[in-house]
C-alpha cells in the first residue's frame, strides 16, 4: 500500500533501535554494531570527540554491521550517532552513544607536504608523509565534515574528491599511526569552479 502522506513515508525510515560497541575498543578504532532497520539499504555514521561537539564528521555508507571506525585518537572519548538510508529517504540521527579509546604510549606526527589542487568538479589532495591518512571536507566554512568514499584510510597519494558542485570548500588531512592518530591540519579553503562560458 502506497502512503501519500510525507510524514507517513518518512516514518518508514527510522534510525536503528540499538547501537553498540561490538568488540573491545583499541587505541585507534571502534568496531560497532547496530540493529537492522527494515527497508534500509545504507547507514551513515556521525562522530566527534565529546569535548568538541562543534567538530562533527560524517562517514556515509558505513559498511554492513558490524563495521570498524578507524583513525581515532588514543585515550579519547567519542560521541557517535547512526542513521538509516531507505532508498531516497534519510532518517533522523539515532540516540548517541559514548565510548573511550584505549590508551597507548605511541604518538603520531601531523601530515607533511599536503597540497590541494582544485579542478572543475573535484579536488586532488596529495602529501609526502608515509602511512595511512584520513581526508575530510565540507562545503562552505561551517557544518559537519564529510569523509569521501575511501577517505577514512588512504595510503596512496594523491587522492581525488569527485562530484563536487561549484563553490567554496574546506579540506583537512590527518595522519593515522599504529597507536593513535594526529590532529587534522588546519583547514584550507579551496574554490571549485565550473568553468562555464560567460553569457
Amino acid at each position: 500500500m502506497l502512503l501519500l502522506s510525507s510524514n507517513a513515508i518518512f516514518a518508514q525510515c527510522n534510525p536503528p533501535d540499538a547501537f553498540w560497541l561490538h568488540a573491545p575498543q583499541t587505541s585507534t578504532a571502534f568496531t560497532l554494531n547496530w540493529s537492522n532497520v527494515p527497508g534500509a539499504s545504507q547507514y551513515d555514521l556521525r562522530y566527534w570527540e565529546t569535548s568538541t561537539p562543534g567538530d562533527k564528521t560524517v562517514l556515509e555508507n558505513f559498511a554492513p554491521a558490524p563495521s570498524t571506525l578507524s583513525g581515532l585518537k588514543k585515550n579519547t572519548q567519542y560521541t557517535l550517532e547512526i542513521r538509516s538510508r531507505c532508498g531516497n529517504l534519510i532518517s533522523t540521527w539515532g540516540n548517541a552513544v559514548h565510548y573511550l579509546t584505549a590508551d597507548n604510549p605511541g604518538s603520531c606526527a601531523t601530515p607533511v607536504g599536503v597540497v590541494q589542487d582544485p579542478g572543475i568538479s573535484s579536488i586532488s589532495v596529495s602529501w609526502t608523509s608515509t602511512g595511512s591518512h584520513t581526508i575530510r571536507y565540507r562545503p562552505g566554512t561551517s557544518g559537519d565534515w564529510l569523509i569521501p568514499s575511501g577517505g577514512l584510510s588512504v595510503s596512496t597519494s594523491p587522492y581525488t574528491i569527485t562530484g563536487l558542485a561549484s563553490g567554496t570548500y574546506q579540506i583537512e588531512v590527518k595522519r593515522n599511526c599504529s597507536g593513535t592518530s594526529s590532529d587534522f591540519i588546519n583547514a584550507i579553503i579551496i574554490i571549485v569552479g565550473d568553468c562555464s562560458t560567460p553569457a
